[in-house]
């Protein structure tokens, strides 16, 4: 797992190759196989840098999220509309609130593919009820309105699940090429140290990470685990959870869990933020060689 932040990681990758490429005689006479390991970042880098940036992903993901958001809402001003009439004229109607349960309405509001599913039977009973519902002055018009808001909800939300999955799907293959990258990088970096240890003016190339002033060791590293349920209890896939302090930022997955590994230790300010919920922070100290496991309810909005 690498432990330097993407852009960082992009950047020594492609520094080190240009200095490793300059020693590589001296590099070569110590590991003959280093040249190809050297010349094997090129391809990797290269196809980093292609990678969408995770903040890019976010703000895409966060901007259709809150497309859904308007769609489920101008859905459910028209369900509103619908309830208005019948309950005006139909309230006592056993048919009438046979097909159109509005009770359940409020309690699954927030889970969008079982309102998407309330929603489109009620669009399905409709036209049996047509006749009746123009007669009190819910006609065509407002049976199209219906119709359209509740197709505009259901595009967005079919966006919305792409772009979770691209922002997963793009971590995902960000993680495995830095790691690539990474392990390149450190063994690269294990022969320099060696080759040059005598010779401090090169030997400084090979510090994949720098050291901490008035130390001589490499940075302290520690680890997080996070768990993120809402009131019910209930596991929160999707939630972005960051380091203010720092470049490190994910999402959690389908079981409400995320984690940052090898992160250096001090003390930061974790942020969980999601559409629909309040925004959450805490402060949080990563100790050396150990893992703070961290539990959060999140509270709708």
């Amino acid at each position: 797992m690498a432990t330097l932040p993407f852009p960082v990681l992009i950047f020594r990758g492609f520094s080190l190759k240009e200095r490793a490429l300059e020693d590589i005689e001296a590099l070569k006479a110590f590991d003959p196989k280093v040249e190809e390991k050297i010349n094997s970042l090129g391809p990797l880098l290269n196809e980093a840098r292609l990678i969408p940036e995770h903040r890019v992903s976010i703000k895409n993901q966060t901007r259709i999220t809150d497309q859904v958001a308007l769609a489920r809402d101008a859905a459910l001003d028209e369900v509103k509309r619908l309830r208005y009439f019948i309950s005006e004229n139909f309230g006592e109607d056993p048919d009438f609130n046979a097909a159109f349960q509005f009770r359940y309405v409020n309690e699954i509001r927030r889970n969008d593919a079982r309102l998407l599913h309330l929603l489109d039977g009620f669009n399905q009973r409709l036209p049996e009820f047509a006749e009746r519902l123009a007669g009190v002055g819910y006609g065509e018009n407002r049976v199209q309105g219906f119709t359209t808001a509740l197709n505009n909800y259901h595009d967005k939300s079919l966006l919305q699940s792409k772009a979770k999955a691209d922002t997963l799907n793009a971590t995902a293959h960000r993680r495995q090429i830095t790691d690539e990258i990474y392990s390149i990088l450190v063994n690269v970096c294990a022969i320099g140290k060696i080759v040059f240890e005598n010779v401090p003016s090169r030997y400084e190339h090979y510090l994949l990470i720098d050291r901490p002033a008035g130390t001589g060791g490499e940075p302290e590293l520690s680890s997080l685990e996070l768990t993120v349920h809402n009131a019910q209890g209930q596991p929160l896939a999707g939630i972005t959870f960051q380091l203010l302090e720092t470049d490190f930022a994910d999402l959690t997955d389908d079981e409400g869990l995320g984690s940052f590994e090898e992160v250096p230790a001090g003390n930061y300010t974790l942020r969980l933020t999601a559409t629909g919920f309040a925004m959450h922070e805490q402060q949080v100290t990563l100790v050396n060689d150990q893992t703070l496991d961290v539990a959060v309810t999140l509270t709708e909005a």
